[in-house]
C-alpha cells in the first residue's frame, strides 16, 4: 500500500494539470516531505464536510484516505462519519468512492497516522481530485483535530479548500459555488494500490 500525498501549492498544481502544461505524468514534489508540512492542526466541526484537493500525477487505483490524527476526539458519534473521493469537472465535485460509516473514525490516538478504506477501490485518472471528510456527533467533549499545513502556505486557500455546513452525509455531488472557502488547509492523502 502506498500513499499519494497532496501537493500544497494546489492552485499552481491544479493550473498545471488543467491547462495541460505538464508533458509527463510525474512532476517533482515542490512542497517537501510530509513531516515538514504538518505543523498545524484543524479542528473538525460536526455536520461540516471539508473538501481537500489532491493531485494525481498519474492514474492509480485509490483504496482510501490517510490523515494525521492530531487530537483524539471524545464524542458520541452520530451516523455519517466517513471519507470520500470526489472527481472534479467544470464547477462540480462528484462522489466516486466512499468509506463505510464509522463512529470511531475520529477517535484514533492523538498524534497518529490513520487511514480509512473505501467500500470499493476506484481507478482514478491523472488530475485534480478532492477528498471529502465528514465528522458527526450528537455530543462532544473534545473535538477531533487533524494535521494541517503551516499558515504561511495558506495564501492559495479559497476555492480549493472549502467546507459545506449542515450535512448529515457526504453529498453525492456539490457545486463549487455552494462550498464556503476556508483559510486553513487540513492535510489528507489518498491510499493507492
Amino acid at each position: 500500500m502506498k500513499t499519494k500525498i497532496p501537493h500544497f501549492l494546489s492552485l499552481i498544481a491544479a493550473l498545471i494539470v488543467a491547462t495541460g502544461a505538464c508533458a509527463g505524468t510525474e512532476i517533482p514534489d515542490f512542497a517537501g516531505p510530509v513531516t515538514n508540512q504538518i505543523t498545524a492542526t484543524f479542528a473538525l466541526t460536526s455536520d461540516q464536510v471539508v473538501f481537500i484537493p489532491v493531485i494525481l500525477w498519474q492514474s492509480d487505483t485509490v483504496t482510501g484516505v490517510r490523515f494525521f490524527q492530531s487530537t483524539h476526539g471524545n464524542y458520541t458519534a452520530d451516523a455519517g462519519n466517513a471519507v470520500a473521493l470526489y472527481s472534479f469537472a467544470g464547477t462540480t465535485l462528484t462522489r466516486v468512492a466512499i468509506s463505510a460509516d464509522d463512529g470511531t473514525l475520529w477517535k484514533a490516538a492523538s498524534n497518529s497516522w490513520t487511514s480509512k478504506a473505501f467500500t470499493s477501490s476506484y481507478n482514478a485518472t491523472r488530475g485534480l481530485w478532492f477528498i471529502g471528510i465528514l465528522y458527526r456527533s450528537s455530543a462532544q467533549t473534545t473535538a477531533p483535530t487533524i494535521g494541517a499545513q503551516p499558515a504561511a502556505l495558506n495564501a492559495a486557500s479559497g476555492i480549493f479548500y472549502g467546507a459545506l455546513n449542515g450535512q448529515n452525509a457526504l453529498p453525492s455531488s456539490v457545486t463549487l459555488s455552494s462550498i464556503t472557502a476556508i483559510t486553513a488547509q487540513p492535510w489528507a492523502a489518498l491510499d493507492i494500490k
